[in-house]
């Protein structure tokens, strides 16, 4: 009598398994498929079941088998960040870009006018939360805080506001900023 061998199959492959099944692809065709291909195409390696190996651990889901998947990549961030770049005179406002975010500063007397614009170019809801440093000559330094909860695809989360130093230390005439922290995740 013949003993046969089996071996347990990884719950990521019965589910792809299930997926090819249902679009009517089975592991005959794809074998079929495959061998039509050039010979110099590489091509997975399909064992008796039928059932291609995923590489996967046997305990993995189909959830974390789509996360770890080299066919879909990691999506882009919705907002780039970049160093700033020179900023921008428009009278008394200095305009600066940091990539997708634009933050304008304008002093007076009281304070610095402090405008945050960051637009969410993506495909999907998405929150926000930055922290931006204003300083300048003398130990003007003022940080302004403020979160965006589920901003829309195409929106611009906008914050304005008059930042005064605290220590009164002199408004700067030439004020510079900096993003000390920004997050976006979502929604």
């Amino acid at each position: 009598m013949a003993r046969t061998r089996t071996r347990r199959v990884p719950a990521a492959a019965t589910a792809l398994a299930a997926v090819l099944a249902v679009s009517g692809c089975s592991g005959e065709q794809r074998a079929a498929d495959a061998s039509a291909a050039p010979a110099t195409t590489p091509r997975p390696s399909v064992p008796e079941s039928g059932v291609e190996e995923t590489g996967m651990a046997e305990d993995a889901s189909p959830e974390e088998a789509q996360a770890v998947s080299p066919t879909s990549p990691a999506p882009p961030p919705a907002v780039a960040t970049a160093p700033a770049a020179a900023p921008t005179r428009e009278g008394d406002t200095k305009a600066y870009a940091f990539g997708d975010v634009e933050i304008r500063l304008t002093p007076n007397e009281l304070g610095v006018y402090t405008a945050v614009h960051i637009p969410n170019p993506s495909q999907r809801s998405m929150s926000f939360s930055y922290t931006v440093r204003v300083t300048g000559p003398q130990g003007y330094e003022v940080m302004m805080k403020r979160s965006f909860p589920h901003v829309l695809p195409g929106d611009t989360a906008r914050e304005a506001g008059l930042l005064t130093d605290r220590e009164g230390a002199p408004v700067p005439a030439d004020p510079v900023v900096e993003i000390v922290a920004f997050e976006q995740t979502n929604s």
